[in-house]
């Protein structure tokens, strides 16, 4: 596995990723009923808001020691264990309760205005690669209108400056609203859901690259 396939997965199974993931879903709720934020430009930008938020998040948690501790969401304990169903109940509250802490960090120290300065600076200076960390996001279903290609957003990252420099006091207070909007109601179990298929996917590629590698370690020790 890649130093960079190594980092993104390092990400997914942090707080921030689980964050990530949070943002994603609820974003996609929001693409598939009528939104209740204003336009810029006549077309609805769920999706750059989103953008802006998830640069956010991952600014804030360079500082934040809550967002950079394993996930456990998705933990299993051994079926071995006397008291697993008590573990497991006393696990996934704590989880809970953590999930809470982070999206009232989100909501309180987040901060739009770092994000924009982040990004009107790469694309300033045409830092293409400065949001590759999101490509990991690719792998969530997305069935919005608005779809975020998360491999290539420079050029969403443009549009989105163009729409914000249109009418900036406008766009900050219904990107604000956005941010809201999703700390208080996504819904966690949504979020757990879509994170245990994403670990799953991950579990099972790195299986079959693992089971690759030693196939060929041992059919060149056999030529050996």
């Amino acid at each position: 596995m890649s130093r960079a396939s190594a980092s993104k997965h390092y990400l997914r199974c942090r707080w921030e990723g689980f964050a990530h993931i949070a943002l994603h879903c609820w974003t996609e709720k929001q693409q598939l009923r009528d939104s209740q934020f204003v336009e810029f430009k006549g077309k609805v930008e769920t999706s750059l808001f989103a953008i802006v938020l998830h640069v956010a998040i991952r600014l804030h948690s360079d500082s934040d020691p809550v967002f950079r501790k394993a996930c456990m969401v998705a933990a299993k304990l051994p079926s071995s264990s006397t008291c697993t169903t008590t573990h497991l109940k006393a696990l996934q509250s704590s989880q809970r309760s953590t999930f809470d802490e982070i999206l009232r960090k989100i909501d309180q120290n987040c901060s739009i205005k770092e994000a924009l300065k982040r990004i009107t600076l790469a694309v300033k200076e045409g830092e293409d690669e400065a949001f590759q960390w999101m490509s990991w996001l690719r792998h969530l279903p997305q069935q919005g209108v608005d779809r975020i290609d998360f491999c290539n957003i420079f050029g969403a990252l443009e549009e989105l400056l163009e729409a914000f420099n249109s009418n900036p006091d406008h766009a900050m207070a219904d990107f604000t609203a956005f941010k809201s909007g999703f700390c208080q109601r996504v819904v966690y179990e949504d979020v757990c859901e879509s994170f245990e298929t994403l670990l799953e996917m991950y579990r099972t590629t790195r299986t079959r690259y693992m089971r690759g590698m030693l196939a060929l370690h041992g059919a060149g020790a056999h030529v050996s």
